[in-house]
């Protein structure tokens, strides 16, 4: 990101109503860069928090200060493309508001004159967390389970991996959240992990300039190719082939998403006025 657009991402996310519970390690006051990877994680934070509700499952909950509204938005993650229908085509199930739809929105929200900064305060976490979603294969997919029934984006595809840090069996889409590497990852571990990332896939290499819609079009081709084990058990294991290619895949998926973050909110929030990518 350029100087100014990580000064107005630090500016923004000061302003954030949840600010303060985003501590570094150690309970201290995080900086400007450990405040936005706490951001990161927001999105997928409030899922579990009774300050906010689920729409047509829960109650609405009380309008706290500087929040537009307290719904989780949980649909704003995935977007239901079945993996054996043609590309683009979407489920019948699929909302209005999806992962495509959402990063169209929230980037709305930096255009010149149309949102005041405390929705563009709220957005950017949100932003932030749906880029690495787009990115992520499994939230790009639906498959039919051996009951004809949607399995969840791999959440009721159960797995076990062998050589892994979890020995119990867990979702295949856990599975592919947790190829990035433990999920408090921080300090010189997170920066040797950057770093090796960088070194094994240069911008130059990761079409950084993609507009969103080719983001999410990979993933479902990434998903329809590799994202599933080829086993019939009711708990698949996990061979060696299947997890190095994988984790390579993931890899690849990270780091792109990184450069085109960088490069999109280089684009919203580096002055007025900038176009919005479509």
């Amino acid at each position: 990101m350029t100087p100014s657009a990580r000064q107005e991402a630090a500016r923004l996310l000061d302003a954030h109503p949840d600010r303060t519970r985003w501590q570094a390690p150690g309970g201290e006051t995080p900086d400007a860069r450990q405040t936005f990877i706490a951001a990161s994680t927001w999105p997928d934070e409030i899922r579990h928090d009774p300050r906010f509700f689920t729409q047509a499952t829960e109650a609405p909950t009380p309008l706290l200060a500087g929040f537009p509204d307290m719904e989780r938005h949980t649909s704003w993650h995935t977007l239901a493309r079945p993996l054996d229908a043609p590309a683009g085509q979407l489920s019948p199930n699929t909302t209005s508001e999806n992962l495509g739809t959402a990063i169209a929105t929230q980037c709305s929200y930096f255009e010149y004159q149309t949102a005041n900064a405390a929705t563009r305060t709220y957005a950017l976490p949100w932003l932030i967390h749906l880029v690495g979603d787009a990115h992520q294969p499994l939230h790009v997919s639906l498959r039919l389970d051996t009951n004809g029934e949607w399995d969840g984006f791999g959440t009721q595809f159960r797995v076990r991996d062998p050589a892994g840090a979890r020995k119990s069996p867990i979702s295949l889409h856990s599975y592919w959240d947790d190829l990035g590497g433990p999920r408090k990852l921080h300090g010189n571990a997170l920066d040797t992990a950057i770093d090796n990332l960088i070194a094994h896939h240069p911008q130059s290499a990761m079409d950084a300039e993609a507009p969103a819609p080719q983001w999410l079009d990979e993933s479902w081709r990434a998903a329809q190719a590799n994202a599933y084990p080829a086993s019939n058990d009711d708990i698949a294991v996990i061979d060696d082939d299947f997890r190095e290619r994988s984790r390579a895949i993931a890899e690849r998926r990270i780091t792109q998403a990184g450069y085109r973050l960088g490069r999109l909110l280089n684009r919203l929030l580096d002055g007025p006025g900038i176009a919005i990518p479509q």
